[in-house]
């Protein structure tokens, strides 16, 4: 029975599209539309069409970020999980600063140390060329804690 229905469905479905095309091409075979006309009137659609989607802009990186941040950020309990995430990251960064600038004292120290054993010894037993080694060395040392 249900064979027999689907069956009767798809004949009767191809009888009203058969239909439905035929009305719609009936008046060109007959010549009453004439087919430039037809196809002056779909160009000018086409042409509308451009326009309008060549005027619509695209959105912006920026304004699909903000977009998919206020998503993710409104749905469930995001928000108090970024919340606690940043202020996690808030405590680690400030330990790594607090360490980073330790350990520049002590290399401020150190480079000190050097750069007085250099000066108060006499001026022939370190040439000019080892202090502006010595002191190009301590400033690439530096630079490492920047990077």
């Amino acid at each position: 029975l249900q064979e027999a229905l689907r069956l009767f469905f798809n004949e009767q479905t191809q009888i009203v599209a058969d239909e439905t095309t035929q009305l719609a091409v009936q008046p060109f075979i007959e010549g009453q539309f004439e087919i430039q006309t037809l196809l002056d009137q779909w160009f000018n659609l086409v042409q509308e069409c451009k326009i309008y989607t060549h005027h619509l802009e695209r959105p912006s990186d920026e304004h699909i970020f903000s977009n998919a941040f206020q998503n993710v950020l409104h749905t469930g309990n995001n928000y108090e999980i970024l919340l606690q995430l940043e202020y996690i990251y808030q405590s680690e960064i400030e330990d790594m600063l607090k360490q980073r600038d330790k350990q520049l004292q002590e290399l401020d120290a150190k480079h000190h140390r050097e750069m007085q054993e250099v000066v108060s010894e006499p001026t022939d037993k370190y040439p000019d060329v080892y202090v502006r080694n010595l002191a190009q060395k301590h400033m690439e040392d530096k630079q490492v804690f920047y990077c």
